[in-house]
């Protein structure tokens, strides 16, 4: 039986700034059964792990030379598209200490580390580091942004599913990847470049409906190939786990961080949780009395 599956959202930002190898090194080292991470490209063709198409400065500074954090040209390389800016220029910016760290809009301003000095990653980055940690057993759920209601500041779907593809091939990494996306045209292109690696449709609340949405959902998802959907959770329920089993689906939700709806999904069948605190929620399968009644559904 496939374990039930464990994501770390971004690495652990509950713990440490998203999207960064620290991150991903304490999802590993709590546990997590996969790490989620969000990428993109940049504007030399290199796969960046960022949640955002720009380099949002809520998210990031720039350092000036020497080290130092600071504003010396920052306008160069903050708010800009990252597939306008160079790996050279990227590098230049901390991702360790984002602008809005203990603002209000922050829900983990008080369990969050800064790490000074940690950098934007590259997926190339994070496959490495899985390896220098022996940590093969770790999969990857690898989201390609691009927005399917936008096309600004986003490259086409073939050149990042290419992308994506071909560094998943160099590190021999495909059996143990995902590739999701709420722009299925993503999707659809991975299938013709790349068949074997597995592919999840995205899904969130706003584009859910009622009645027999559950259905249509699911077949379109299964229409173009994808082996599991990962619906935004407050959307799961029992009519689209039934439909979901009937088009040979797995469920896997995000992003879920309280326990107590993560033992509602549980108890429904999802095959894996999302979470921004996946220490909390190993911590909650790994215990009986704490955990759902009904064993979870295993993954296809």
């Amino acid at each position: 039986m496939t374990p039930f599956e464990i994501h770390g959202h971004r690495g652990v930002p509950s713990l440490m700034p998203e999207n960064t190898l620290e991150g991903f090194e304490l999802a590993i080292a709590l546990g997590a059964t996969a790490l989620e991470l969000d990428v993109t490209l940049s504007a030399d063709g290199v796969v960046v792990v960022s949640h955002e198409s720009i380099a949002d400065p809520n998210l990031y500074r720039h350092r000036a030379k020497g080290g130092a954090s600071g504003a010396d040209k920052a306008g160069d390389v903050l708010g800009r598209p990252w597939s306008s800016l160079t790996m050279e220029r990227i590098a230049t910016l901390d991702a360790g200490s984002p602008g809005w760290l203990g603002s209000g809009s922050d829900p983990f301003r008080e369990t969050r580390r800064v790490i000074d000095g940690a950098r934007v990653p590259t997926l190339d980055a994070v496959f490495r580091l899985t390896r220098r940690l022996g940590a093969g057993h770790v999969r990857f759920e690898i989201e390609a942004k691009r927005d399917p209601t936008s096309r600004r500041h986003v490259p086409g779907p073939a050149a990042l599913a290419g992308g994506i593809a071909t560094l998943v091939r160099r590190h021999r990494m495909t059996s143990r990847s995902r590739l999701r996306s709420f722009d299925w045209s993503v999707l659809v292109a991975a299938q013709r470049i790349a068949p074997r690696l597995a592919t999840v449709a995205l899904v969130c609340a706003d584009t859910a409906g009622r009645g027999r949405w559950a259905m249509s959902m699911t077949a379109a998802a299964r229409g173009i190939g994808a082996v599991a959907v990962a619906p935004e959770h407050a959307v799961v329920d029992a009519e689209l786990m039934a439909a979901s089993m009937r088009a040979g689906l797995a469920v896997l939700p995000w992003t879920v961080n309280s326990p107590e709806r993560a033992n509602e999904l549980i108890a429904l069948g999802v095959s894996g949780l999302t979470t921004d605190r996946p220490g909390v929620l190993l911590d909650l399968i790994a215990t009986p009395r704490k955990g759902a009644q009904r064993s979870p559904r295993s993954s296809r």
